[in-house]
């Protein structure tokens, strides 16, 4: 019967220990600090790549606004607008043959700009693994959303938070499907499927 007794205080002990951190660890949760970022323009870089049969063409493309919220240093979520009009091609020096990749792309064969242009990332969840963070969110490009993930380093000084990644979306999800052998293209004249964005992210700190 003592031992019994005994055996029942361990086990109450160990609940009560185990309810004090949980109550430590929320209590720690609850107090961190919470601080929105807002998108520097002018600092952030967005570079795009696609890919075609024999080669690739690449350019810029701009934000427009957005803004990061943290918990203590830690990203937990945001928002950054895209201004699709801002598409440059950064890979031929012929002013002409430069437009008219530029024209296409704006057209409705590929992101039909003067109907959508904008598009939309607002990350969702961000979970930390060691000095690289995964990033998930939902993208919306052509007034079509769906979920995206990629890998981001995050840096944050306090005033200052920086994240460089890439972002790679299947371009067919948002009907655009120019060139794509899913819809009919030849082989030989392929676009690739997915688009890469090189993102070098930078927000100041609100207030």
């Amino acid at each position: 019967m003592k031992n019994l007794i005994i055996i029942s205080l361990i086990i109450l002990t160990g609940f009560a220990i185990k309810a004090q951190s949980k109550a430590k660890k929320a209590t720690t949760q609850s107090s961190a600090v919470l601080s929105t970022y807002e998108v520097d323009n002018s600092a952030t870089t967005v570079l795009w790549t696609g890919k075609k049969v024999g080669g690739k063409h690449f350019g810029k493309i701009k934000t427009t606004n957005g803004s990061l919220t943290t918990s203590g240093t830690a990203l937990t979520g945001g928002s950054i607008t895209i201004d699709m009009n801002s598409m440059t091609c950064d890979d031929i020096a012929d002013a002409e043959y430069n437009g008219k990749l530029i024209g296409h792309l704006k057209n409705e064969d590929f992101f039909n700009t003067a109907t959508f242009p904008e598009a939309k990332l607002e990350i969702t969840k961000v979970v930390y693994k060691g000095k690289m963070a995964v990033i998930s969110g939902n993208l919306t490009i052509k007034g079509i959303t769906n979920s995206v993930s990629f890998n981001a380093l995050i840096g944050n000084s306090g005033s200052q938070m920086t994240a460089k990644g890439k972002l790679i979306f299947d371009r067919t999800k948002f009907d655009v499907k120019y060139g794509s052998t899913l819809f009919g293209a030849a082989a030989d004249k392929a676009i690739e499927n997915n688009v890469s964005l090189d993102i070098i992210l930078v927000a100041n700190k609100r207030g």
